[in-house]
């Protein structure tokens, strides 16, 4: 499976470096500082906007363990900004230590269920199993849009 760097995004929360597999785009987010909605917004907006597909593809790398927000409200939020993007599968592989974040999993996939999309999240503390999670999911969906 060959990766393509297509764009790379940078603030003073995070960088986001997107890659193009065939006619997906793959989004590597690592974070850099507390994040909450304000912050999360250009992440969607710049990467929404790179998408071909109804497939998001994201690992968000938080191994630093930085302050991480996330209501219920924040998640239908998202979960809008995804459905008018065009998104109907979102897959999400997020490295974090917090073994806490299972519960945000859980509400995140409940929130995707409502909107409409069809979700996967896992969390993991390994970059190498978090990309062998994407990695599986393009191959899954290659071909389906």
């Amino acid at each position: 499976m060959n990766f393509r760097k297509v764009s790379f995004f940078e603030s003073k929360h995070c960088e986001i470096e997107t890659h193009a597999v065939g006619e997906e785009m793959f989004h590597h987010i690592k974070i850099l500082a507390p994040l909450g909605r304000a912050e999360r917004i250009p992440i969607y907006e710049e990467t929404l906007k790179l998408n071909n597909s109804p497939h998001y593809f994201c690992i968000v790398n938080n191994s630093q363990g930085h302050e991480n927000t996330l209501s219920y409200d924040d998640m239908l939020f998202f979960s809008k900004m995804l459905t008018k993007g065009g998104i109907t599968h979102f897959y999400n592989a997020v490295v974090t230590n917090d073994h806490r974040y299972l519960d945000t999993i859980k509400l995140t996939g409940a929130v995707s269920k409502l909107a409409g999309i069809i979700s996967e999240t896992v969390s993991t503390s390994n970059q190498e199993q978090a990309e062998a999670f994407i990695r599986g999911k393009i191959k899954e969906t290659a071909g389906s849009t």
